[in-house]
């Protein structure tokens, strides 16, 4: 059933793509021409304006893949716990060996369609390139704003259009 892809079968097809990415294939540390690292740092800075992260605050990254930005939240907040929930479980073995030397992260294999969450846990969240993959983009969305604090700031990013972003040959 188109409509309702398997939530495994969705697992796989990005697991193939992280392999991808890692072997090189893709563009490295970047998305759309722009370090992660700046679109971290940028966003980081919008999300604190918008709700300070205090002490023993939890972030979450939705769909975290490799784990680099939910890391470099890691590494820059290091007064909140961050948790990098996604499908793919090789994925997630490789990001937790890569940042192992982050005492404040934990990577958690879930899906976010039924995470593992109480409602309101979170300070912060942010989910780039991902709800828009899960079986229902709306309940996608309602379902990682459910764990959001009421005061919380998110950042969510879906791929442009083919019209609206570059395209690469």
């Amino acid at each position: 059933n188109i409509g309702n892809p398997d939530v495994l079968t969705i697992g796989l097809r990005f697991e193939e793509q992280w392999l991808a990415y890692q072997a090189g294939l893709f563009e490295q540390n970047k998305c759309y021409g722009i370090e992660d690292q700046d679109i971290i740092e940028w966003l980081k800075g919008k999300l604190e304006v918008i709700s300070p992260c205090r002490a023993n605050d939890w972030i979450l990254d939705a769909g975290c893949g490799l784990g680099d930005k939910a890391a470099f939240l890691a590494k820059t907040s290091p007064e909140a716990r961050v948790v990098g929930v996604d499908l793919g479980g090789d994925v997630l073995q490789r990001a937790v060996k890569h940042h192992r030397n982050l005492d404040n992260i934990d990577y958690v294999e879930a899906n976010i369609l039924r995470p593992p969450f109480k409602k309101s846990t979170f300070t912060w969240g942010i989910s780039l390139g991902v709800l828009h993959h899960t079986p229902n983009t709306q309940i996608g969305f309602e379902k990682f704003r459910e764990l959001l604090k009421k005061d919380s700031a998110s950042a969510i990013w879906i791929y442009p259009t083919v019209k609206e972003g570059p395209i690469r040959i």
